[in-house]
């Protein structure tokens, strides 16, 4: 496998046990062909400590230190050979990072007039790859619920949302204050597998969301037109922790939850009824309407 180095700044032990928080590799897709695929070759790495940042590496020969380090053309040409006869060669290389975003802060000037920061203020939960545009753009939200669309090739964020979510009125008798509703933080995020489930250029993020007053909600929301929520799906007694498109159905949708169950939803449908069945760590599976095949 190829050597990462350089993904996290920090070099301080105090943020040592945190440094790498998620990652995503390309599918492969080729920008030039509808019906053929290239080998998967970008990999994005989020940052999990303080530096709050997001590196991309090209796994391929060329990103490595071996070509990049080299003083002649002709002294690359005979590595490149090199490289496709030897399989050992490209298993001993070293990769590091060929764009690394910036933690905005905030004293740091936003990156146009639209307000979009220029990179993260809180570590990087969660990194994900646009299906069908793989070099073009992808998606990545901070624990502090910040979400980013960025342009891969500028590595600049272009869009930014927020996800501001209530789990429910802290006391009954406040139900219509939100000063007394408690905040459910942002835990996971994922896109859809395929470009079936991104149709006509919207991204249906699924946000997975803690369960602060003793549920788990899942939030959809279309990152690239506003953010807003489209609906919500609910069925876990306690936080969301993982999330998970199928990747041959672009409307079935997984979760894990801290209720020990694992639940398959039809995103299409909202609330409780959008849930097709549950897998529970003790019971086993339940559910009229599943369907697995």
């Amino acid at each position: 496998q190829p050597r990462i180095v350089g993904a996290t700044l920090s070099t301080s032990r105090r943020f040592s046990t945190t440094g790498i928080s998620c990652m995503d590799l390309d599918k492969g897709y080729d920008l030039n062909s509808s019906t053929t695929t290239s080998p998967p070759r970008y990999l994005l790495v989020g940052s999990g400590g303080s530096d709050c940042t997001i590196c991309l590496y090209d796994l391929s020969y060329f990103g490595s230190d071996q070509y990049l380090n080299q003083g002649s053309k002709n002294q690359q040409q005979h590595n490149v050979h090199n490289a496709q006869q030897t399989k050992s060669t490209i298993a001993s290389m070293t990769h590091r990072p060929i764009a690394r975003s910036i933690r905005q802060s905030n004293d740091t000037a936003v990156a146009d007039i639209s307000g979009v920061p220029n990179g993260h203020r809180q570590p990087i939960l969660s990194v994900k790859w646009y299906p069908a545009d793989v070099y073009g753009s992808f998606v990545s939200a901070s624990i502090s619920g910040e979400i980013l669309i960025w342009d891969a090739q500028q590595f600049v964020p272009v869009f930014a949302t927020y996800t501001h979510v209530y789990s429910g009125p802290k006391t009954s008798a406040a139900a219509d204050e939100d000063s007394n509703k408690s905040v459910a933080p942002l835990k996971c995020m994922d896109l859809p597998k395929t470009p079936e489930g991104c149709p006509h250029g919207s991204a249906l993020l699924a946000l997975g969301l803690g369960g602060g007053d003793g549920r788990g909600v899942i939030q959809l929301c279309d990152a690239f037109h506003g953010g807003s929520a489209t609906h919500e799906l609910i069925g876990h007694t306690g936080g969301v922790n993982g999330l998970e498109w199928d990747p041959q159905h672009p409307f079935r949708l997984a979760s894990a939850g801290e209720d020990c169950t694992v639940r398959l939803w039809d995103i299409r449908k909202a609330g409780a009824s959008a849930c097709l069945g549950v897998l529970d760590r003790e019971k086993g599976m339940c559910g009229d309407d599943l369907d697995v095949s």
